[in-house]
């Protein structure tokens, strides 16, 4: 059986589908833009953990919502104490979600509930604005237009970097 290691990447696909069928997707942007769409939870080697297959509206809790009912779901086989670490894009992320099971790191929506509200000013290119509150550390910084980044990962260093390191351990773990 497959035990995924210590990094963990939530993300969906489409699977290419034209028949009949009642879930089927059409999202424009995608390259398959009719199908099937499934949520993954991947293990950084690529292989796939968990997955779940959209099948409507009906399918989530209401009281959570319906990115932290997929994001729930994903991780029910999940040991919580392994140390994990989850990275995922903006539609999985937000501040009651960051309270789960596995250490976060993503990016953030920014008028996403919760987020403070200093982080709504304007910001000159290169300034970054950082926030921690009960282990949860939000960051913005202004490149070409203002990105937001949530974590709970302890392990950040205070170094400045043209391209910040949680981003690219973000992309390089979706690459996988």
């Amino acid at each position: 059986m497959l035990s995924p290691g210590r990094v963990l990447v939530i993300d969906e696909s489409m699977v290419l589908f034209r028949g009949r069928l009642r879930f089927r997707q059409y999202i424009p942007n995608k390259t398959h833009r009719y199908g099937v769409k499934l949520y993954k939870l991947c293990t950084s080697s690529g292989y796939t953990y968990n997955l779940k297959i959209y099948t409507g509206k009906g399918d989530t809790q209401p009281e959570l919502g319906h990115a932290q009912s997929i994001v729930l779901k994903l991780l029910e086989d999940v040991n919580p104490k392994e140390g994990r670490i989850l990275y995922a894009d903006n539609f999985y992320s937000g501040i009651p979600l960051v309270d789960q099971k596995c250490l976060y790191c993503g990016t953030l929506r920014s008028n996403q509930r919760g987020v403070p509200k200093e982080f709504t000013k304007k910001n000159k290119k290169g300034e970054v604005i950082g926030k921690e509150k009960s282990k949860i550390n939000i960051i913005k910084w202004v490149d070409k237009r203002p990105v937001f980044m949530i974590t709970t990962h302890p392990a950040h260093n205070a170094t400045l970097v043209s391209t910040a390191k949680l981003c690219l351990n973000y992309y390089w773990a979706r690459l996988w």
